[in-house]
């Protein structure tokens, strides 16, 4: 009687995993819809002074990113020539203003924002 048990078990076992070898149809569709991001910037930082804020990162290793798009508050720019790390924004309002800095790579797609507050109306390192 345990013989016929293991061997339910083991058939019950084997049919299991065979079915599990073609699963994959379920989500392959839905790998195509998958948003691709950019690599990421790291460590930003923002040094302010009045009406400058310049800022300073760290760029993704590799050669996929190849631009850099910087929103501070709704004024955007685009650096196509390189993959500089810093950037200054002059005679800036004295406001408070989120900004945020994404790489695009070749294919166009941005990156995940790396974002910081800056105040330029006073001497601060962010």
């Amino acid at each position: 009687m345990k013989r016929i048990i293991y061997i339910l078990i083991a058939g019950l076992i084997v049919t299991l995993l065979g079915s599990c070898e073609s699963i994959d149809y379920n989500y392959e569709e839905y790998m195509e819809s998958v948003q691709k991001y950019s690599p990421r910037i790291k460590n930003l930082k923002a040094t302010t002074d009045v009406g400058v804020i310049n800022l300073k990162w760290d760029n993704p290793e590799g050669d996929l990113a190849v631009k850099i798009k910087i929103d501070a508050g709704g004024e955007y720019v685009v650096l196509s020539d390189e993959m500089i790390s810093e950037y200054t924004f002059t005679d800036m309002p004295v406001k408070g203003y989120t900004i945020s800095v994404y790489t695009i790579d070749k294919f166009g797609n941005l990156s995940v924002p790396q974002t910081i507050n800056a105040f330029p109306g006073s001497n601060n390192e962010l």
